[in-house]
């Protein structure tokens, strides 16, 4: 199957990654980051309140709240190079399963409209965009827990949309659920784009992640609503070549960026 070629291809490149990736594990000038659960603190201050008894003024102490920001760290000396090696390998290994499943079980992986090699897509996707997202958030500085977390959560929820765009076909729900995507995709968007236009070193990273990660988005809504564009790009051929290149782009900016 045609399938099997892009999926030898995309294999060899993640596996190539992935080990060069192996070789910045002991080098050093790696700042390890952590992650810590922000929480207010209410504290009372003393201040002085002018108290008026006939033609006397005395000076008497006052009670106030004064809100104090803190944090509980929860995870310490993570390291953003581990978490691009894992995110490689997951990647390679499942391109690795779609070569088997095609190579030696094409039938198999063709019929129901290719609902395995769906499957095999978008529980990749849950994985590795969301560690790819847990990396960019570590580099431009992000230390909130939760917020981290609702990223990753919303990329899982993102890919159970795309599985359910792919197993229906009323339009109507297909373009509902393509949208409620984009929609989503805003909270990690937002939130690199604002450190970008903060911190100039990491404008173009954020500018690269939301374009290539709307890509997918894209490809779906044009599949969705043109047959010209279903004739023209394979679907699944199409998911394929952005993973290699949204994977690969950004994995090396991150190199480039936290090695200088």
């Amino acid at each position: 199957h045609t399938l099997f070629y892009y999926h030898v291809v995309a294999s060899v490149l993640h596996i190539l990654s992935f080990v060069l990736l192996l070789q910045l594990v002991f080098t050093e000038g790696e700042t390890k980051r952590s992650l810590s659960i922000p929480y207010a603190d209410f504290e009372s201050s003393a201040a002085d309140a002018v108290v008026s008894a006939g033609n006397t003024t005395t000076a008497a102490p006052a009670a106030s709240l004064v809100i104090v920001q803190k944090a509980r760290e929860v995870f310490s000396d993570i390291s953003i190079t581990s978490i691009l090696i894992v995110n490689e390998a997951v990647t390679a290994i499942s391109h690795l399963a779609a070569v088997l499943g095609f190579g030696l079980y094409r039938q198999t992986m063709v019929e129901d409209d290719r609902h395995l090699e769906v499957i095999r897509r978008y529980v990749e996707y849950a994985v590795t965009a969301g560690l790819l997202e847990a990396a960019l958030y570590l580099l431009v500085g992000g230390a909130d827990f939760s917020l981290l977390l609702a990223i990753v959560v919303t990329n899982v929820i993102m890919q159970i949309l795309g599985y359910m765009i792919e197993r229906t076909t009323n339009v109507s729900r297909q373009l509902y659920m393509n949208v409620s995507g984009f929609i989503l995709l805003a909270i990690p968007v937002v939130t690199l784009l604002t450190i970008g236009a903060e911190n100039t070193e990491f404008q173009a990273l954020s500018i690269y992640y939301t374009v290539l990660y709307a890509l997918f988005g894209l490809h779906s809504l044009l599949h969705i609503l043109f047959e010209q564009w279903r004739a023209f790009v394979d679907k699944d051929a199409g998911y394929v070549i952005l993973g290699i290149g949204a994977k690969e782009v950004l994995t090396w900016m991150v190199v480039a960026l936290q090695f200088n």
